[in-house]
């Protein structure tokens, strides 16, 4: 299993961990929830600390709760939501995603009123792998396409409700460079009362994003408690967009930078029973949620236009028989209608538990309106009755009934059947006035190996389709890794077969060498097109104690169908001690991809680079850097565009300090840098000076005082920026130094920087010495 706790697109990780206090520079997956309105999902490189108070509630929530974070953002963000095939092969929008910044998480709605009902988090290694360069994931099982409801009557010939994919992650994106900031403040007033505030203000490519919301609870016990919230936005969070055949293909959800609205939700949920010493016995629950179109945060993208409002009441009598009664009602902006738009659902179940055997009895009534204006009118009554032999197999037979409105007679059977920790089957059918279903499977889990195969079919008065799932995996030290999957779907209006082989291998030559081989072929065919991928890898390092390291990573990688693409992949690193003090790295990456349809490059990239590092061992004296570095790259100048536009820098930096005494520090850097830009409409040169000099100067063994004077010329424009920087530190900890300062300068001091002239001002500090 791999672990990325130090995770990192910045040159420092630094992490401070209790039971109080948490504080990260780094890369940090952020979860921000203000309620279930103010919400705030992304993977961000920057500053992040949260504060728990240790004094708790007599409900165990903590009295105080501060969570604070700032980012630099060098990414796009993007929310892919898939409808769940059954399978566990899912295609994202993007490539390149950035490494270790997805957030995968199975989402469960409602059927009929949208509401969100599981939310169950993924973890990488453990739930699914991903392949960052290609953007897919493979789960470690089978994703069901419908996930079992209470309600037992249903319009739909597969029952249950949908089950979705939600991956929210970083697509790596030219010339990017935003900042994001946000906090999430909650505070106790007493035992019983709780405030909370949300505030999120993120730099996007389409526009700036705000968003900010309060929310309140009370609690009146264990399960009781009165919530309110209210949140508003205005731009777009992220880039949204909607699949419903495992990824193959995108409907991107429209967002626009000026978009802005508000929402607001207020809800009861009572347990009556605590107020007799009867818990759990009688609870109700109650809520009413607008959603302004416009109004954008993470995961309300489908009730974004709606108003919705609820009631939930649930009876135990006694402990073989349960009621449960609700009513739904939603109001939805017609701009935001869909085909048919629900209004009004109330329910009605009873059951009844004996020994093995359990009835359940349902009343349902259905009001809908068409977008031709049409209200249609529904009302069913089902009768389940289920057995369970206490062996792992439940069977089950089912017959609804409709009352009123549209004919929708069914009749179902199922089997569920869990033979052993190995082996597990489903299988379940439904026959009704509207169509037939029919689905099935089988899953075996060996160990290091697992085989699934699912069956579905679905045949309507205007449709028929099936569906086949099968795939497997099998792992250990001998063989390496083997992973397939194979689907093929069919319909009256066309067909689309998946399929996925992959195998990895390692092995350990001798000590310290080091050879890896891996490949993956995936086809996906749909009516009138196919479309097939076939990846190579292969990598070797070798590493001779603490003098010597090197290693080489090749891909290869064939796309054919609407477009034939080929695309090479190289990196190499190599380093050296040649003492303990003086150390030699040089790195060599190179990439092009070539579109052989057309016999165009499409894009590439060529980087070469070696750095020189002089820190003595005996004493810290005089330290110094130095490093060369050429980047060639080539990009479309636009989507779609055949011409490709190319610039190639070149940069050479050293930096050095030196201790003069106890008290004083100098600290120089000088950097040149050479660009050079081609493309359609001519060529385009310029070089740049940087030169900056520092004191830093020591008034105690913990405080110090630094005073920067740093200049950047250019000569393409034949300007000259300069000006001072002053910064004051603090050493609470031989090893550690905090400081902060400000900066009167507007340009960077990396000299690989495209400058925005946008870092003037404050800046924190914090260095780690070892």
């Amino acid at each position: 299993q791999l672990v990325y706790d130090t995770e990192s697109q910045g040159k420092l990780y630094l992490a401070l961990d209790s039971d109080e206090l948490q504080l990260l520079l780094g890369n940090y997956q952020l979860d921000l929830a203000g309620g279930e309105l103010a919400t705030y999902r992304r993977t961000l490189y920057g500053g992040h600390a949260v504060y728990r108070s240790k004094e708790k509630t007599s409900y165990g929530d903590a009295r105080s709760e501060v969570e604070l974070f700032g980012a630099e953002v060098k990414q796009l963000h993007v929310r892919d939501e898939i409808d769940a095939t059954g399978g566990s092969l899912y295609y994202l929008s993007q490539h390149d995603v950035v490494e270790g910044s997805e957030q995968v998480a199975i989402i469960v709605r409602d059927k009929l009123t949208g509401l969100r009902l599981a939310n169950l988090p993924q973890e990488e290694g453990l739930d699914y792998t991903i392949k960052y360069p290609e953007g897919r994931i493979l789960f470690r099982r089978p994703i069901s396409s419908v996930q079992p409801d209470e309600r037992i009557s249903d319009s739909s010939i597969l029952a249950g409700n949908p089950v979705i994919v939600q991956i929210d992650y970083e697509a790596q994106v030219e010339s990017f460079e935003k900042t994001a900031v946000g906090a999430r403040v909650r505070q106790q007033i007493g035992d019983h009362v709780a405030i909370g505030g949300t505030a999120v203000q993120d730099e996007l490519d389409n526009g700036e994003y705000e968003m900010w919301g309060i929310d309140s609870e009370i609690k009146l016990g264990e399960a009781t408690r009165l919530l309110g919230e209210y949140a508003e936005s205005s731009g777009a969070e992220s880039a949204v967009n909607i699949s419903s055949d495992g990824g193959l293909s995108y409907q991107s959800v429209t967002r626009l930078g000026s978009d802005s609205g508000a929402a607001w939700k207020a809800a009861a949920e009572i347990d009556i029973g605590e107020w007799i010493n009867r818990p759990d016995r009688y609870q109700l629950k109650l809520y009413h949620k607008e959603i302004e179109t416009g109004f954008h945060s993470a995961g309300h993208s489908s009730e974004e236009g709606t108003a919705k409002s609820g009631i939930l009441l649930r009876l135990r009598p006694t402990e073989a028989d349960t009621l449960s009664a609700r009513y739904d009602t939603e109001d939805r902006d017609v701009t935001q209608a869909a085909a048919i738009e629900l209004l009004s659902s109330a329910t009605i179940q009873w059951q009844h538990q004996q020994g093995r055997w359990r009835l359940i009895s349902e009343y349902q009534a259905n009001e809908s309106q068409t977008l031709g204006g049409f209200t249609v009118e529904d009302q069913f009554a089902t009768v389940r009755l289920e057995y369970e032999t206490g062996k792992g197999l439940l069977a089950w037979i089912e017959q609804q009934q409709t009352l009123s409105g549209i004919d929708n007679d069914q009749s179902s059977v199922g089997l569920d059947y869990q033979l052993n920790s190995i082996i597990s089957m489903h299988a379940s059918a439904t026959d009704g006035t509207r169509g037939q279903s029919a689905e099935g499977g089988i899953s075996l889990n060996l160990g290091n190996s697992r085989l699934y195969i699912t069956q579905r079919l679905n045949e309507t008065e205007v449709e028929r389709s099936t569906t086949t799932v099968v795939g497997g995996e099998q792992m250990n030290d001998k063989i390496g890794r083997i992973y397939s999957e194979y689907q093929w779907a069919r319909s009256d209006t066309g067909y689309h077969n998946l399929s996925i082989v992959g195998a990895e291998k390692g092995w350990d030559l001798q000590t310290g060498l080091h050879l890896f081989v891996g490949g993956e072929l995936s086809k996906t065919s749909n009516a009138g097109s196919e479309s097939k991928r076939t990846s190579i890898a292969s990598g070797i390092s070798y590493k001779l104690g603490e003098l010597f390291h090197i290693s080489s990573r090749n891909e290869i990688r064939r796309e054919t169908g609407t477009t034939d693409r080929r695309q090479f992949l190289t990196i190499n690193k190599a380093e050296t001690t040649l003492n303990h003090s003086f150390t030699l790295l040089g790195t060599y990456r190179f990439s092009k991809t070539e579109n052989q349809s057309t016999g165009v490059d499409e894009a590439g990239f060529e980087e070469a680079s070696v750095g020189l590092a002089w820190r003595p061992v005996n004493n810290d004296r005089f330290n110094a850097l130095a490093r060369v570095t050429r980047l060639t790259n080539e990009e479309p100048e636009s989507v779609g565009s055949q011409a490709l536009n190319e610039t190639v820098l070149e940069t050479a930096a050293i930096e050095w300090s030196l201790q003069i005494n106890r008290a004083l520090e100098w600290v120089e850097k000088e950097a040149l840098r050479w660009k050079e830009e081609h493309d359609a409409t001519g060529s385009f040169e310029s070089r740049s000076w940087l030169s900056i000099h520092r004191l830093n100067i020591l008034f105690r063994s913990d405080i110090d005082l630094g005073l920067e004077y740093r200049t950047l010329s250019e000569d393409a424009t034949d300007s000259q920026k300069q000006g001072w920087l002053s910064e004051v530190g603090w050493r609470p900890k031989k090893h550690f130094r905090l400081g902060v300062g400000y900066n009167f300068t507007d340009f960077s001091d990396d000299e690989r920087s495209l400058n925005d002239f946008s870092v003037e001002g404050w800046f924190i500090r914090a260095q780690g010495m070892y």
